[in-house]
């Protein structure tokens, strides 16, 4: 490494896209001969050449949610690297399930970090948490943190805070019946009946804490330099080809330019060699989903009665999804976990949700127990034997009949002891329903060494 004490990169887009962005009856143009440049290949041949392994962890930006090829469009793919991105994520699920989502094998000289501003303030422990984990399992890896603001950090504060993506769904005359979609060009025509005073924006304290936690593992933070506060819409404007026209994931543009920044401070690094140096992961985690294989992958770790079926999650575009099904046909719909850490681990239980059409029992009762005698006990005369007992909710009838959801939760059920533990689920079903109900379906386990929220954010 060039040096062990790693200063954060702050970039502007204007000098490092070489972008000219300017108005002219309202619309936006790219001079040809600087579109066709940004259109080149990214300078990664330094990563590839110097056969650096990389590492992205990340939300749905990272995932390369809306390209047509995030295998090779998305930057970790521009870097050849392995990515962990996680549609609908935070950093709580990969800071659970780091060592279970990299494994043991698998060793990397480079790892990026990415999630939007305004998740970083609120899972500040989940990021250091991960941070910490990787450098002690990659003690010469280089982490990088990506702290890019988007344009969803624009509000009108003098209309009720609005943000700046609601105001252009609200304003613009572009929009297409039933199509949620908003087209090119709507942002300029809606930001051209505002001024650059109607706009603030809000950086939700990013800087500051991605600073300290690069500071406590030694990584670097590449920073998108703070919009100008006294031209906001020129900022806005300057930005907007980083991103789709959803103003959250990035564009093959946006893919491309955090690439060559990536490429930037690894050459600023001098890391030209790779290094095999691992240390034992701090901590074991299991976090399993048999959602897309039907397989359960670590019977060591869990063990279950309940029968493995396939299901789908839409009529009209059937795909086959497995799940253990509880169900009211079993006298006791069990798992058994078997944990093998000097410390308790928490428990988090991927299953099926539904909203606003209730397809599942609505709750679902969730009991862990010391051992299979004292479940069946408690089962047979209600002895309460149980050390954690959890309703879990599996329907949200306050969701919008247009955003209609068939999708995965992880709720929090409760503490691990170290060895064996039993968990017993009981289907719920009101006395007065007339709804015939489908099993309850688990489709995954976290076993992790710490729970920072009820409910994980992760899509899968």
């Amino acid at each position: 490494m060039k040096s062990s004490h790693r200063i954060g990169v702050f970039v502007t887009l204007s000098s490092l896209l070489l972008l000219n962005t300017f108005l002219d009856s309202g619309n936006r143009y790219l001079k040809q001969e600087e579109k066709e440049e940004e259109k080149a290949a990214p300078h990664t041949n330094y990563v590839t050449d110097h056969e650096l392994r990389v590492l992205s962890f990340g939300s749905s930006r990272t995932w390369g949610a809306g390209l047509k090829d995030r295998s090779t469009m998305a930057f970790p793919g521009m870097l050849q690297g392995t990515n962990m991105g996680v549609c609908g994520s935070d950093a709580n699920y990969p800071s659970m399930c780091a060592h279970s989502m990299v494994g043991d094998d698998a060793i990397y000289d480079i790892i990026t970090i990415e999630y939007m501003s305004m998740a970083v303030v609120g899972t500040h422990d989940p990021i250091e948490l991960l941070a910490k984990r990787l450098r002690h399992r990659f003690p010469d890896a280089l982490i990088i943190f990506l702290n890019l603001w988007t344009l969803h950090q624009f509000f009108r504060p003098q209309h009720q805070q609005q943000e700046l993506r609601q105001y252009v769904l609200e304003a613009t005359t572009m929009m297409e019946p039933n199509n949620p979609t908003i087209p090119r060009g709507a942002l300029e025509e809606a930001l051209q009946l505002t001024t650059g005073d109607n706009w603030k924006f809000n950086n939700f304290d990013a800087d500051s804490i991605l600073e300290q936690i690069a500071h406590e593992v030694n990584g670097t933070v590449l920073t998108l330099a703070t919009p100008d506060p006294d031209d906001s819409i020129a900022s806005i404007l300057r930005v907007a080809p980083m991103y789709l026209t959803d103003m959250s994931h990035f564009s093959e543009l946006g893919h491309e330019w955090i690439t060559n920044r990536i490429v930037d401070i690894v050459q600023a690094e001098q890391l030209t060699e790779r290094s095999d140096r691992t240390n034992p992961w701090d901590m074991i985690d299991v976090c399993l989903s048999w959602y897309e294989s039907g397989t359960i992958t670590n019977h060591d770790a869990v063990r279950t009665n309940m029968p493995m079926k396939q299901f789908t999650t839409d009529p009209n575009t059937p795909g086959t999804h497995f799940s253990l099904e509880a169900s009211n046909t079993l006298e006791l719909n069990t798992m058994k976990f078997t944990n093998t850490n000097s410390n308790p681990q928490h428990l988090y239980l991927s299953h099926m949700v539904t909203g606003p059409h209730e397809l599942y029992p609505s709750e679902i009762i969730a009991s862990i127990y010391p051992t299979m005698e004292s479940l069946v006990a408690d089962n047979d005369n209600d002895e309460n034997t149980n050390t954690t007992h959890r309703v879990v909710r599996n329907w949200y009838n306050e969701t919008l009949p247009q955003y209609a959801m068939h999708a995965v939760n992880h709720h929090y059920i409760g503490e691990i002891p170290v060895g064996t533990s039993y968990l017993n689920l009981k289907t719920t079903t009101p006395s007065n329903s007339k709804n015939t109900y489908d099993p309850f379906r688990t489709v995954g386990i976290l076993l992790a060494p710490a729970a920072f929220v009820d409910k994980v954010e992760a899509l899968f």
